[in-house]
């Protein structure tokens, strides 16, 4: 691909090859680490955030490794909202792949218990410590600062035609889990599309919902991801103040900036 884009200055085929490699080894981490790289050096930077976002939700091989450098992309090229909404969603991602290892691993030792042919009807099953089923490294909880940093909105794609804002509610939790449920219409005629932005009660509550991605309802398979927050004008980034200390008198404004 660089000799495409480097040599033949074809960036757009560059670019599909990528996407056809991403496409082909969706759990491949490496290609989705290569394909936001080369999105950084001829593309752009919205790109490259947009390929680290994608991949951040899928089931890869190695997520930590992706989670690393979507993390040292943003703290080289993001501002603070972009730092804020990166690290939302991999503790997200974290949290639920650590629910998965720990169904997992339920799951795996009961089958081995009932296997087992020195196992005794009347003994109790050994419950499962949490901490022996963690990927490695452990899954870290979500703060609350990234909770607050980032609103827990969900996009729901790909629904049944006959679902509505109830279905949709009753689907991820009932009311306890759901504070708000807004479905998307595809044109001015109000026509239905199967999409609907949803908004949770807690980061429990999202951890949950999006183990439900993929579920398969009436033929169709339900898409749920973190929903894309609104690009943020750089001026907010001003908000946040910070205090340097220890320079010599002669620094100018320019040094200080770097």
């Amino acid at each position: 691909m660089a000799v495409v884009a480097d040599v033949l200055f074809d960036t757009a085929m560059a670019r599909e090859m990528w996407t056809r490699v991403c496409k082909a080894r969706r759990e491949c981490t490496e290609a989705w680490v290569l394909s936001a790289e080369f999105e950084k050096v001829h593309g752009s930077e919205a790109n490259a955030r947009k390929v680290y976002r994608h991949a951040s939700q899928r089931l890869l091989d190695n997520p930590e490794r992706l989670f690393d450098k979507w993390i040292a992309f943003e703290y080289g090229c993001g501002s603070l909202p972009d730092i804020c909404s990166a690290s939302h969603t991999i503790n997200l991602q974290r949290r639920l792949i650590q629910r998965r290892a720990e169904r997992e691993g339920r799951a795996n030792l009961f089958s081995a218990a009932d296997d087992s042919a020195e196992a005794k009807p009347g003994n109790k099953r050994q419950r499962v410590s949490s901490q022996s089923c963690l990927p490695e490294p452990e899954a870290q909880a979500v703060s609350a600062t990234d909770a607050a940093a980032s609103n827990t909105v969900l996009y729901v794609s790909n629904l049944p035609p006959s679902f509505g804002s109830q279905d949709v509610e009753s689907l991820l939790g009932g009311r306890h889990s759901v504070s708000k449920v807004t479905m998307l219409e595809a044109n001015r005629d109000m026509a239905p599309q199967g999409q609907a932005k949803v908004e949770l009660a807690s980061i429990d509550a999202i951890v949950a919902a999006l183990d439900k991605n993929g579920l398969k309802i009436n033929g169709h398979f339900v898409s749920i991801h973190t929903f894309k927050p609104n690009r943020q004008p750089r001026d907010a980034a001003k908000t946040a103040t910070i205090e340097v200390r220890g320079f010599s008198p002669e620094t100018g404004n320019k040094k200080i900036e770097q």
